[in-house]
């Protein structure tokens, strides 16, 4: 029988040469495999885990694809698991289960939270399609879960790539369906706040001053003048020297940007900018 797979890639920055920082990578894996571990001992055994419980399936990994930094994990049967009644379902359905429930929880954790609450309700109707017993209340559930707090660590570990060694993290199933951990998803997961992750949108901003080594701008509050932000540019036009930006800043010029937004409470936090036009 031929296994389903999960596909992990990271790209951008130095992982589109086939490289990552090994620590990185390193509590990243391991931060996937507690999440997924927990989700599927949870739908199992509809119950939190106990401490160092092993998964009612094995979860392995191929190696990285050649030219790029992705690998993938494949779900196979663990031998003298408790579940063994599950072990088909799961290793015909783990790679969508998998893309759903670690999905979700780290879009939630990430300020993305309609899109989190969309993937809860697949991964449940992918149990009541299993199981018809098992009715929709258990969205609830689901939710409760990805909101544990003692999977916030792990999740903080599956993105420490994302922003350093990689720009992105992608997780697909294979058919069609990926969900993207870009970088103002991964800084709303690190962040102790709670933040919420906005679409790209035009802003025209003032800007005020930057930093070279962090890729920072200080810039005027778009919606709320006397107020500073910071603008972290995601544009390879700031790597030279000068720029747009550079000038904008020696000149207070405005420029048109475009920008995702992180909101505290609201109102804008960050903005993260991919691209810029002078404002005459």
């Amino acid at each position: 029988m031929s296994h389903q797979k999960l596909i992990i890639k990271y790209q951008g920055a130095v992982s589109d040469n086939h490289q990552i920082d090994m620590r990185q990578f390193g509590y990243s894996l391991i931060g996937i495999e507690k999440i997924l571990r927990y989700g599927f001992i949870c739908l199992s055994a509809q119950r939190i885990p106990k401490r160092g419980e092993e998964s009612p399936v094995s979860i392995i990994i191929s190696q990285p694809h050649p030219g790029s930094f992705s690998f993938e994990t494949i779900i196979q049967e663990f031998v003298g698991s408790n579940y063994p009644l599950l072990n088909q379902f799961f290793i015909e359905q783990g790679h969508k289960i998998s893309l759903k429930w670690l999905g979700g929880l780290l879009l939630n954790k990430g300020g993305r939270e309609s899109e989190a609450l969309s993937l809860a309700r697949d991964l449940v109707q992918i149990m009541v399609d299993h199981d018809n017993r098992k009715d929709q209340r258990r969205h609830e559930e689901i939710m409760a879960l990805i909101n544990r707090p003692e999977l916030n660590h792990a999740a903080k570990n599956i993105v420490q790539p994302v922003g350093k060694s990689s720009s992105e993290l992608l997780i697909t199933d294979g058919n069609g369906g990926t969900i993207k951990i870009d970088e103002p998803i991964a800084d709303s997961i690190r962040s102790k706040d709670k933040l919420e992750v906005g679409n790209m949108e035009d802003y025209i901003v003032v800007v005020d001053g930057f930093t070279h080594h962090n890729k920072q701008l200080k810039i005027i509050h778009p919606e709320e003048p006397g107020r500073y932000i910071n603008g972290n540019v995601r544009d390879p036009q700031f790597d030279h020297s000068p720029n747009i930006y550079t000038d904008a800043a020696s000149h207070k010029s405005r420029l048109k940007v475009k920008a995702k937004p992180t909101l505290k409470e609201g109102r804008i936090n960050t903005l993260y900018i991919f691209d810029a036009k002078l404002v005459e």
